[in-house]
């Protein structure tokens, strides 16, 4: 029996340790032990972290919206968060326009581009699955090393009944230095409570 008893208080203080080394790995936050979570690599950064709790992995909303480049609508008399990620698509092109009985040409599409200074060429973006409303968003040229160094103008649109789906928009971009290879990111951005969220990024690589 007291081999039985010692073996039990061993148990209990090994499955104790256990608990213990597991949430000291990232420490924890009001007592649960915190979670490192990344999509695709990117670690979700917040104020308030990841938590296990009772098993289950909790996350804050806004900022894994944030990372999956989504928008956060919250009705404060459900208290219900919706997130909204709008079908975006976008493609390079040396040339784009629209030709009668035709609709849109686009002519030379490409995904790379030479270093060089003032390079002229044209986006078409097509953004779907937003519910009715009052939109403006724009474009943003993000450089390798994180910095905007271009933004095209606001552009307002509205989706009603009467125009369902979506709508697309041709951007003109010139006069931009693309001096460093490296991988330049255009963020589509929307505006949401009076400040841009992106929405969608493709990737230029310039070498």
């Amino acid at each position: 029996m007291k081999s039985k008893v010692i073996l039990a208080v061993c148990s209990v203080i090994l499955a104790f340790t256990t608990v213990a080394i597991a949430a000291s790995i990232n420490g924890d936050f009001k007592g649960f032990p915190i979670v490192n979570v990344s999509i695709n690599g990117t670690k979700i950064q917040s104020e308030i972290p990841a938590v296990n709790f009772y098993g289950k992995t909790l996350l804050p909303v806004r900022n894994v919206a944030d990372t999956l480049q989504t928008i956060v609508e919250w009705d404060d008399k459900t208290w219900t968060a919706n997130l909204v990620k709008p079908e975006v698509n976008m493609v390079f092109a040396s040339s784009v326009g629209e030709k009668e009985g035709e609709g849109i040409v686009i002519q030379n599409a490409f995904k790379l581009m030479p270093v060089g200074r003032k390079n002229s060429f044209y986006t078409y973006t097509e953004i779907d699955g937003l519910k009715y409303g009052y939109y403006s968003f724009r474009i943003a040229v993000i450089d390798p090393q994180g910095n905007a160094i271009y933004s095209t103008g606001e552009t307002h649109f509205e989706i009603t009944k009467d125009t369902p789906g979506g709508f697309y928009v041709i951007d003109l971009f010139e006069n931009i230095d693309f001096v460093k290879p490296g991988s330049y990111k255009f963020q589509v951005q929307v505006k949401h409570d009076g400040t841009y969220k992106p929405v969608y990024e493709k990737t230029l690589v310039v070498y």
